[in-house]
């Protein structure tokens, strides 16, 4: 093995195979002494499905001691079920730890110091109570950044939390992103990192787990179970900056460089010298990068460079290799910069004015539950034509269900639209127009039938039958021979950064594959293609899309006839379970209150629209379609407009779906009678569109 990932490796607290430990700790019950691996579980809201709660006193009764829960994830997530978890794991006599999800992003310190307040402020005070762990960075994305980048970002956030807390901070990573990615040991020396070893069934837990088999000392322990801080780190500064290295061109040359440790507080600047000469040159803290101008064509340099924290400056670099300026060379490319452009989005907008009440309506009754009321209001611009559908949720002959074939499928709603029982639809959440397939997440019984892990605004009905939104994200775990990565998308209309997975329910339409994808086939658990970028996804089992240099190469990694496992879980903001949701837009109407100073687009005048609400008790559903179509004389409303008229008709609370050429609401006036299409569509003719919102007799 070479040395570099010996030493890395080295730096890894997982010191036996989950499996095996678990399994030695199930068939004896017994529980690990300090000094010897402890058996701990990670769990989040995932591990709540359809509203589950995590039986306590089973975990601990089976040789677990440590219990980690996800508190938060970035700068806007937290865990509904964080403090239930938090409380039962020490009720039961556990050692409970936390851990926020880390979403790295630029500007590298202000983001990675507003997620780290984020996740301290949800712990408040229990960051030091007892019989609790220090607090746990997860970290297993890059978020575009490079190494430097990204191991700036996590130093920064685990400094932060040990400034704060006084405690040894955790980082949380997977093996191969810690080697690839990360790739920096001497950054993070003050810092215990661990990584998950496997997901398991585990007892007093619904769905399986990630395991933790972690090496710690008698000291360490008993810090634990009081919840002291450990002892204060002695005044140092900043180690040596790592992997440093330069590039020459005509008359300059760039010099790049890894943080190193550093040292007993952040990183406040580097200075940096070149040889001959004694050129001295300093930059921030946040720098990762330097370039030298005016220096001699022909010249051979060198370069070395000093971090410096509020102590003052640590041990220069070692020279780097000489590199010699030359015209040949061309200059430093610059940094890109995006030219500015036209916003598309203007708050310059039309004010809104009175429709509903000055509007004449007609009502009708297409089943028990159900009333379709239509309108028209004329202006000086011409029309404005509105179909509204109102559905009593308690009526016990109305049921809601998603119109769709596949994933990727998207056809003219009259054709989902062709099922037996049906009263009305409409056209539901945006969709991507490459691939076809919606963007946000669809739940149905409480499960992510695709989607991004990013969370989305969902709204659909709760476990009481009545209304409710939450923030719902499509998550789990890819499970290989060596690594639990987190999964970044499920039947996912575009693959995001890390590894994603695509299954039959996707459809026969090629699964997208940007250029810097790679793809596996995973058929019974077992990889069955080892090369190429297969954009079918198979009948049985799943296809891996991965996206990102790190992702990439773990999924390049693995042999064929390696077992992989893939777990789904719905991520959400809310403990109740929901049992029909659709992702949604813009939130128009709050607390019965219209929005104000809603932004409209520039090149898209007055469109047609279609939105959701409903009434203060959440019983009444209320859907509006409102045209647009200019041989008509139609036209649509801006946003702002369209709260007004929402919060008219009654609605408590209101979402935009996807709307212009999309907007369309279908009825059969009665039962036996054909489907009628109730607007004029903008483009003339039905879109054909991947999703729909069904309202059926029961």
């Amino acid at each position: 093995m070479p040395e570099r990932r010996r030493s890395i490796l080295a730096r890894l607290f997982s010191a036996v195979a989950a499996i095996s430990v678990v399994a030695t700790a199930l068939a004896t019950g017994a529980q690990a002494d300090p000094g010897q691996p402890v058996l701990g579980i990670v769990v989040s809201s995932d591990q709540h499905a359809a509203g589950a709660t995590i039986a306590w006193g089973r975990v601990a009764a089976t040789g677990a001691r440590v219990a980690v829960v996800e508190a938060t994830d970035g700068g806007h997530y937290r865990n509904p079920w964080f403090t239930p978890d938090f409380a039962g794991a020490r009720s039961a006599g556990l050692v409970r730890g936390s851990y926020a999800v880390g979403r790295p992003a630029k500007p590298v310190v202000a983001s990675a110091t507003t997620q780290a307040n984020y996740y301290l402020a949800r712990l408040g005070a229990s960051a030091n109570a007892a019989q609790t762990m220090p607090p746990m960075l997860d970290l297993q994305t890059t978020g575009g950044l490079s190494q430097s980048q990204l191991v700036m970002w996590a130093q920064t956030f685990l400094l932060r939390l040990h400034q704060v807390t006084g405690r040894d901070p955790i980082l949380h990573t997977y093996s191969y992103f810690w080697e690839s990615a990360i790739a920096s040991p001497d950054a993070f020396a003050r810092f215990p990192v661990w990584t998950s070893t496997g997901v398991s069934p585990f007892p007093g837990v619904s769905t399986p787990v990630q395991t933790l088999a972690v090496n710690t000392s008698d000291r360490t322990w008993a810090a634990w179970q009081s919840g002291t801080a450990a002892a204060p780190w002695p005044d140092a500064v900043p180690g040596v900056p790592a992997l440093v290295r330069a590039r020459a061109y005509d008359g300059s040359a760039s010099v790049t460089w890894v943080p190193g440790d550093a040292g007993s507080s952040a990183i406040t600047g580097y200075q940096l010298l070149a040889e001959p000469g004694d050129l001295v040159m300093r930059v921030g803290g946040d720098a990762t990068q330097a370039t030298f101008a005016g220096l001699s064509d022909g010249t051979a340099y060198t370069f070395s460079i000093a971090a410096a924290n509020a102590l003052g400056y640590g041990a220069p670099s070692a020279p780097t290799a000489a590199v010699t300026p030359a015209p040949a060379l061309g200059v430093v490319p610059p940094a890109s910069v995006t030219p500015a452009q036209r916003p598309l989005y203007t708050s310059s907008c039309m004010a809104p004015s009175n429709l509903v009440h000055n509007t004449r309506w007609k009502r009708s009754h297409p089943a028990s539950g159900v009333t379709l009321q239509e309108g028209h209001h004329r202006d000086s611009r011409g029309r404005v034509q509105m179909h509204v559908l109102r559905v009593d949720l308690k009526n016990p002959h109305v049921r809601l269900a998603p119109l769709m074939r596949h994933v990727s499928d998207h056809r003219k709603l009259s054709v989902l639209a062709r099922q037996s029982r049906l009263v009305a639809a409409t056209n539901a959440g945006y969709f991507d127009l490459s691939s076809g397939a919606p963007i946000n997440p669809l739940v149905v019984r409480g499960e992510a039938v695709f989607g991004p892990s990013a969370t989305s605004t969902v709204a659909g009905i709760g476990p009481d039958g009545l209304m409710s939104t939450a923030g719902a994200a499509a998550s789990g775990t890819v499970t290989g021979p060596h690594d639990v990565v987190p999964l970044a998308g499920w039947n996912a209309a575009q693959p995001a950064e890390g590894i994603n997975a695509y299954s039959a329910r996707w459809g026969p339409r090629a699964v997208p594959m940007p250029r810097d994808a790679v793809s596996r086939r995973v058929t019974a658990g077992v990889v069955t293609s080892a090369v190429g970028r297969s954009r079918v996804a198979p009948a049985q089992g799943y296809l891996l899309v991965a996206r990102g240099p790190v992702a990439a190469g773990w999924l390049r990694s693995l042999a064929l006839g390696d077992h992989v496992a893939v777990r789904v879980a719905l991520t959400s903001t809310s403990r109740k379970s929901m049992t029909l949701a659709y992702a949604v837009g813009t939130h128009i109407v709050s607390k019965g209150v219209a929005g104000t100073g809603l932004r409209c687009k520039r090149t898209e005048k007055l469109p047609a629209r279609t939105a959701i609400g409903w009434s203060r008790d959440r019983r009444q559903l209320i859907l509006l379609a409102v045209d647009n179509n200019r041989r008509a004389k139609l036209h649509g409303l801006e946003p702002a407009q369209l709260a007004r008229v929402m919060r008219d008709l009654g609605a408590a609370e209101a979402y935009m779906f996807d709307g212009g050429g999309s907007t369309e609401m279908i009825v059969r006036p009665r039962p036996g009678a054909r489907l009628s299409i109730r607007n004029h569509q903008t483009d003339g003719h039905e879109r054909k569109i991947p999703l729909g919102f069904g309202i059926f007799r029961r």
